[in-house]
């Protein structure tokens, strides 16, 4: 493939995947509210776990990108806008390192809640992280050579499975009540979005400029970097779908809590 095609697929694996997956659980995790008629108790119960993870991910680029946390609120409970935390920070607008920054920062509540999953599975069920790690690698290396629509939606259905078959053990319970909390305040907020724009143009170049110039340089340096980062595309892509299938285990529990209300009434 050209230069300009690899390019194209690296902004998609890992830009415009996040922007996507994060615009979806926005979705999911806006009907689950309404579902639950905005109740305080799921706002706060979940809000409680979910919020400071959600503003410490932001907090934690400010510090890699070195952006000037002016202020932080981890959980607030009734303010007048409703908003559950917040941070603001200052950065200067001509450092370019700074802009690239808005975007990490923007979009990191995705990325550092999917870790943090991650990790939790691993340390409280590994049997089903190893066997969903199985599930994914199985994908990676069916597609190394190409992308496969079958074998990419073959690995989503053996996902749900081995995640499924963990019900039996009881800290699969209280890591899905973690992880119900955390999936639920992962989407990105219009602010989030709002920071990620300045820093599109200038992650682009990175993506082109680095493509371009392995491709007239060595042949052997740029295959290695195809190479590296498909696979870590379709590692990023894979677990991001973990934290789709989380949000949409939440849309489960808003659709049977939203049936006992009606029943109720």
């Amino acid at each position: 493939m050209t230069p300009l095609i690899n390019t194209l697929i690296q902004i998609g694996l890992f830009v415009l995947s996040i922007y996507v997956i994060g615009f979806i659980i926005a979705i999911i995790n806006k009907i689950f509210y309404k579902l639950t008629g905005y109740s305080k108790a799921f706002i706060y119960g979940t809000g409680i776990i979910g919020t400071p993870i959600h503003e410490l991910s932001h907090a934690l680029f400010c510090i890699i990108f070195r952006h000037k946390i002016l202020e932080i609120k981890l959980f607030q409970i009734d303010s007048e806008d409703g908003t559950l935390g917040y941070v603001r920070h200052a950065y200067n607008k001509r450092n370019v390192y700074h802009l690239i920054g808005g975007f990490f920062i923007g979009v990191a509540p995705i990325v550092i809640g999917t870790a943090l999953l991650t990790l939790l599975m691993k340390l409280m069920i590994p049997e089903v992280f190893d066997g969903i790690a199985s599930n994914i690698n199985e994908f990676v290396d069916a597609c190394k050579e190409s992308f496969s629509f079958i074998e990419f939606f073959d690995m989503i259905g053996k996902i749900f499975i081995t995640f499924f078959k963990g019900a039996t053990n009881w800290l699969w319970w209280l890591y899905f009540i973690i992880c119900f909390s955390i999936a639920l305040n992962m989407n990105l907020s219009k602010a989030d979005l709002k920071g990620t724009v300045k820093a599109i143009p200038f992650i682009i170049i990175i993506f082109v400029a680095i493509n371009f110039i392995l491709y007239y340089v060595s042949d052997t340096a740029y295959n290695g970097y195809i190479s590296v980062m498909w696979i870590g595309g379709m590692y990023l892509l894979s677990i991001l779908l973990l934290s789709l299938l989380y949000s949409l285990l939440s849309l489960g529990i808003a659709f049977i809590v939203g049936l006992i209300r009606s029943i109720v009434k």
